[in-house]
């Protein structure tokens, strides 16, 4: 598996990139990574809906780990994106060994979809610091907003997520999307009359964006509450 000798550290994000190259080569949503909670509720699904096949039928194929088990720890919004960025790629998973960005020497140094994803990262960062700034002046003034985006765009932990491979900097821009929603809100909300068109415009993005939060990372649903 070419896509193993990325160097991404964490391996939540190798699980992602791994789910994302299976949409990007339409194998639906489907992982290579398997595991044993994972196989009980995939034959007890199966089970289920073939209750009059359950018995002539191994339960291998129940479990349907010939090369289509469906990914069930990840939420889809992240790997759905890599997928989109590895389609406009061109998914080509061999090690290139010939172009001197990806290689010195003519041996192996750093792999392109690792390197796109990370690219894709940084550009997620920036909307960050930019969302950032338009947040902070909104609330207070220009200078804080300045100041605001800056410690932000200087802030080591948030460049080291941004090479990382996981769907951080995707959440974070979520998150400060909400934040901006929230505040439209209770500027309409003040107004007088209130604007209620504009109000539940505003609230139905709150709920969109809240809902493509819970597509990223399924515990961004606590915000509900």
């Amino acid at each position: 598996d070419e896509l193993a000798k990325a160097d991404f550290p964490p391996p939540e994000a190798m699980d992602e990139a791994q789910v994302a190259r299976n949409l990007a080569e339409g194998r639906g949503y489907t992982t290579d990574f398997i595991r044993p909670f994972s196989i009980y509720l995939v034959q007890k699904h199966n089970r289920e809906a073939h209750a009059a096949e359950a018995h002539s039928t191994n339960a291998l194929g129940f479990a349907q780990l010939d090369g289509t088990h469906p990914d069930l720890a990840n939420a889809p919004a992240y790997p759905t994106l890599l997928a989109g960025l590895m389609k406009l790629s061109s998914p080509d998973w061999a090690l290139d060994t010939d172009k001197p960005i990806w290689s010195s020497k003519g041996k192996y140094q750093r792999y392109r979809h690792e390197f796109g994803i990370a690219i894709l990262n940084q550009v997620l960062l920036l909307t960050a610091v930019m969302l950032t700034f338009f947040i902070t002046r909104k609330l207070f003034d220009a200078a804080a907003a300045w100041l605001a985006a800056g410690l932000t765009l200087g802030l080591d932990l948030l460049w080291k997520f941004s090479v990382s491979g996981l769907s951080t900097m995707l959440l974070r821009v979520i998150f400060l999307g909400l934040i901006w929603c929230l505040i439209k809100i209770e500027e309409l909300g003040r107004a007088e009359p209130p604007a209620v068109r504009r109000l539940f415009a505003w609230a139905v993005a709150a709920g969109l964006i809240l809902g493509l939060g819970m597509l990223t990372r399924y515990a961004f649903g606590w915000l509900i509450v």
